[in-house]
């Protein structure tokens, strides 16, 4: 199965996670018409952002009318826990939204949902194409660009500086706003700016529960944020990364990675997964050595 593009992060990080479920599961999205809760939680989450982003009323509102909406439409379940969260986390969402409004270098103006595109050219000199859709692109009034990426799912102990390093989906957007194009008004535009990456990790915005070494009971957690200012040698350095992959990709190459085996939806498919030791990183060295192949 040989997949040309264009890429999107998606690809990048499911080659490392195991490129052997990516070749089962395949490179096109299919939308599921019965999602779980998990998955239709982050959309509710981001479809209120968005929309009280672009005026449309009030956040809470606008999280409980999309809620009442998707767990009408797909016959969910809610989870109490879940919603009492994204209530407290969406309050102080806003509130710290607000506060940079407010600061000496305030936010001026906030895109969501901008659809980026940017290439690549590899040694050969052939374009490789990349494309995604950013969360949210905030301009400062000092001229600076934020990327920002809102993760509604558990956030690892320890996230931290190589976590948002090896981001893909931030890489590919600062790529896209500093060499590629972005879909702004209806037109496409060239940015042509280092932006500040960021992950807004939602489930610290719920403020502590209780008083702990880390904060007092109602205080904003820490940790909210993950941030990075993105150079034109880290995106040298995607660069180089993305080829890589983008060459196994091309060339039919997904080997398992077996220490991910515990957590795979496709392991009854997979015959290779058992007993099969094999490193992506090596095979991304070998791609190097083996003569003629261009990506």
């Amino acid at each position: 199965m040989i997949f040309m593009g264009p890429y999107h992060p998606s690809h990048l990080n499911a080659w490392l996670w195991c490129a052997k479920q990516l070749s089962i599961e395949g490179f096109e999205r299919v939308d599921d018409p019965n999602p779980r809760w998990s998955t239709q939680f982050g959309t509710i989450i981001h479809e209120a952002i968005e929309h009280w982003h672009n005026g449309k009323g009030v956040l809470l509102d606008l999280f409980r009318k999309s809620l009442a909406d998707h767990t009408t439409r797909y016959h969910l379940e809610q989870k109490p826990d879940d919603v009492s969260m994204a209530t407290e986390a969406l309050a102080q969402y806003a509130k710290d939204f607000h506060a940079q409004c407010n600061a000496e270098n305030s936010v001026v103006s906030v895109r969501t949902e901008v659809k980026c595109r940017t290439t690549i050219l590899n040694s050969a000199g052939r374009e490789i194409k990349f494309e995604g859709t950013i969360d949210q692109i905030r301009r400062l009034n000092d001229g600076t660009i934020q990327v920002v990426d809102l993760k509604t799912g558990k956030v690892a102990d320890g996230f931290d500086y190589e976590g948002l390093r090896r981001s893909y989906q931030l890489w590919t957007y600062s790529h896209a706003i500093a060499r590629g194009e972005v879909f702004i008004d209806g037109v496409w535009q060239r940015l042509v700016s280092l932006p500040e990456a960021m992950i807004l990790h939602f489930r610290k915005f719920q403020p502590y529960k209780r008083n702990s070494q880390y904060g007092l009971k109602g205080e904003p957690r820490k940790g909210r944020v993950s941030q990075v200012w993105i150079t034109e040698e880290g995106l040298d350095s995607f660069e180089k990364r993305a080829l890589q992959i983008v060459r196994a990709l091309r060339f039919d190459i997904f080997p398992p990675n077996p220490s991910k085996c515990s957590l795979c939806s496709v392991t009854a498919k997979c015959s290779l997964s058992m007993g099969l030791e094999l490193n992506q990183n090596e095979t991304l060295g070998a791609l190097e050595g083996i003569p003629g192949i261009q990506t």
